[in-house]
Parts: C-alpha cells; structure tokens; sequence
C-alpha cells in the first residue's frame, strides 16, 4: 500500500470525484475516524433507516495520516456531500479553517449540518479534507450559484474553481443510507 496508512476503497464514488475535478490518487487515505454517535470506519458501511444521523459528525484526521505529507499546521475544510441527490450533490455540511485535526477546532461553520435524507433507494454520501492553502480564506460560491438553493446541486467543480486551486484533496470516506419504507415500519 506504499503509504502506510489506512486506505478507503473510493471506486464506487471515484468516477464522482474524477468528474468534479478532484484528481484523487490511487491510494487516497481514509477518514476512518468519522463518527455519527459513536459509530466508526463508516467507509463503505450501508444504513438503512438509522437514526444516528441525528447530530453532526465528529471528524479527525490525526494519527492515520500522520505518515502522509499532510501539513497539520494548515487549515482544512471538510465537506459532506450526498452525491446521488434528486437534482445534483446536496451539500450537507462544510466546515472552513478547521485546524488541528479535528473538524471543531478553529473552525467556520459555513454551512450547517443536514442530516441525510430518508429515501427509498441508496445514496451515496462522501466526506472531502480538503487542504488548503497557507493564508486561503475559502470563498463560498456567490449566492444563486446552483439551480435552487444554496444546498441543491451544489457544484463542487465551480467551488474549487471559485478558490482558484488552492484547496487539495488530502482524504476522504464515504457510505450508503437510505430510509426504511413504510412497509418496513
């Protein structure tokens, strides 16, 4: 695995992240210590109609980064995206300037946490470190950037462009929800 690190299996979300302009590599590092209330390594994991979505996840990237050139000095933004949403990616939660290796620290809430949403089929939600750049403020896309709010269709392609490069792909995680149907109630 040449890294030493943990490593998330990203391909079935890799064509996604290919297409919205992030050039993960081969053996991009797992966000293995995401955590909805107390549930960890959510990678790959699929829940059906679990209420441990309620709050905000807590994410760290210390430890199982460490051996990877991952400045923790630098501030970093942590995106929550559900990529199979209805109208395009549906931005869940993004968090600027968190420092330390912990999502909390130092950090901007600029866009709340929404937990997912129940629906009848699968989707895929994807958690992004994004590394920023020495001295980057991150910029939000202008308001009336995506089609409906500033939730819906979130494009993650124009808001790395909008911050003209300086954000890098350090690690990432995912995993499936989807609601119970009534049936199953």
């Amino acid at each position: 695995m040449g890294l030493g690190v943990d490593v998330c299996d990203m391909s079935p979300v890799q064509s996604w992240l290919s297409a919205s302009g992030l050039a993960a590599p081969a053996e991009l590092p797992e966000l293995k210590e995401v955590m909805f209330s107390g549930n960890e390594d959510i990678c790959g994991k699929s829940f059906v109609g679990n209420k441990l979505f309620g709050s905000a996840p807590d994410v760290s990237w210390g430890g199982r980064l460490d051996s990877i050139p991952l400045a923790h000095h630098l501030k970093h933004t942590v995106v929550l995206l559900d990529i199979d949403a209805e109208d395009g990616p549906y931005l869940h939660m993004l968090v600027t300037d968190a420092r330390k290796g912990n999502v909390w620290r130092g950090s901007t809430m600029a866009m709340n946490y929404q937990p997912p949403r129940a629906t009848r089929e699968a989707h895929r939600y994807v958690f992004l470190l994004l590394q920023q750049q020495q001295g980057h403020t991150v910029l939000q896309l202008p308001r009336g950037e995506s089609r409906h709010s500033d939730r819906e269709a979130w494009s993650l392609e124009r808001f790395l462009a909008h911050n003209g490069g300086r954000l890098t792909l350090a690690a990432a995680s995912w995993f499936s929800y989807k609601g119970k149907d009534k049936t199953e109630l």
